[in-house]
């Protein structure tokens, strides 16, 4: 029997996913979580064979959730069923450690499939060659900083709000300069929307 659970903040479509999966021979759903926080708890004290989520929160998004689970849970297999279908949300997907990933609009049916599989070891994503994807390692610090550049964010507030000094700031800066070959803040937004360090 696999186990998942699923995490997604539509009610309508959680409730109906859940139902579904839950008719299917061979899955099991033990638990169902409309945010990332709850998953999160939940997964202190237990565990899944599979996790079924979407991307979008209001609390923190998907990519934070797997961030998490790759790190303290690796034997978890995360599948994100999303509504973006650009090549940087897949290729951010791959690259945080999911298993697969299907388009909210697809047929229900094709969910049980896409678990089965990627229980039995396969990964599974759409139009995006797995080895085409850069391999480019980056801090969690780096990428938070990242993630402040692309708010708009000078040195000095992404020091304030990080809580670490502007030359920190700028050191982060430059090492993620050289990783990804720009020399500027606009070259690497771009170069990292890309590659699917950011997503649009």
């Amino acid at each position: 029997m696999i186990r998942v659970v699923v995490c997604d903040d539509h009610k309508m479509l959680l409730d109906g996913i859940s139902q579904f999966l839950g008719e299917q021979k061979g899955i099991e759903i033990i638990a169902t979580f409309p945010s990332v926080e709850e998953t999160l708890v939940y997964l202190e004290e237990n565990t899944t064979d599979v996790l079924l989520t979407d991307i979008s929160f209001p609390d923190r998004d998907g990519f934070d959730l797997q961030e998490e689970i790759h790190v303290k849970y690796p034997d978890i297999k995360t599948v994100f069923l999303s509504m973006h279908d650009k090549s940087s949300y897949i290729k951010k997907a791959i690259r945080s450690g999911a298993r697969g990933y299907l388009l909210k609009e697809s047929p229900i049916s094709k969910i049980a499939d896409l678990i089965r599989r990627v229980y039995a070891g396969e990964k599974i994503f759409p139009e995006v060659e797995m080895d085409k994807v850069p391999h480019i390692n980056v801090s969690k610090r780096e990428n938070q900083v990242l993630q402040k550049m692309q708010e708009g964010l000078d040195a000095n507030q992404i020091a304030d709000n990080l809580n670490i000094s502007v030359l920190t700031v700028n050191t982060h800066k430059r090492n993620m300069y050289a990783k990804l070959g720009v020399n500027n803040v606009q070259q690497l937004i771009l170069r990292a929307k890309e590659i699917g360090l950011l997503t649009y």
